[in-house]
């Protein structure tokens, strides 16, 4: 097996482990619904059990009125809803956690990261891929380099790929996705020099 098929391959290999990687994490998040649903259900049961439920009554007029001018004193401020789901242990509810950021979408651009990762590790006899994170402003950075580059002596040679994505804009997947299709390119045509110069030398 040549050099390009062996990458092509592990590449290959690399791209189903994060397919598998995806499917047992949807998995497991079906299950966590469906456990946090019958934790619910188990609550509120044993809650009715505990506390009957109470009389309603209607408010009187005078009631009514004192309520419309509570209303009214209350300061009206601008606010922003963000649903967050109950966290519940021995029937009680002790937390509510905000889960808003496990959207499809962001484990797509952690698979495509990944992805970008894994091709790093596995061609380092061809290509020098730097990658950094910065998790204070989730800003992933991407900068490629020949492997026969001297950081030394030529430290500001410009790279082959020098890219920055914020993990959190819109367009964070589809700029992930153009890197990881430019370093694909770049790796075959590394190993591609490499394979023809290793026979004019043989």
């Amino acid at each position: 097996m040549s050099e390009l098929e062996h990458a092509n391959a592990v590449l290959a290999e690399a791209r189903e482990v994060l397919k598998k990687s995806e499917e047992n994490y949807n998995k497991s998040l079906k299950l966590h619904d469906l456990s946090l649903v019958q934790h619910r259900e188990l609550a509120y049961a044993l809650s009715c059990l505990v506390h009957p439920s109470n009389t309603m009554e209607p408010l009187s007029d005078d009631e009514i009125e004192q309520l419309k001018q509570s209303l009214k004193n209350i300061p009206s401020m601008p606010f922003e809803f963000i649903p967050k789901e109950p966290v519940f242990a021995n029937g009680r509810i002790i937390g509510l956690v905000d889960s808003s950021h496990e959207r499809i979408e962001h484990r797509e651009v952690y698979d495509i990261v990944n992805a970008i990762n894994t091709l790093a590790i596995a061609n380092t006899d061809v290509i020098h891929v730097f990658t950094e994170f910065y998790p204070h402003i989730e800003e992933f950075c991407v900068n490629v380099y020949g492997v026969y580059q001297d950081y030394i002596a030529n430290p500001s040679i410009k790279p082959l790929i020098q890219e920055l994505v914020f993990l959190a804009d819109n367009e964070a997947l589809e700029k992930l996705l153009s890197i990881e299709s430019l370093l694909t390119d770049l790796i075959i045509e590394a190993r591609e020099e490499a394979e023809a110069k290793a026979e004019v030398e043989a």
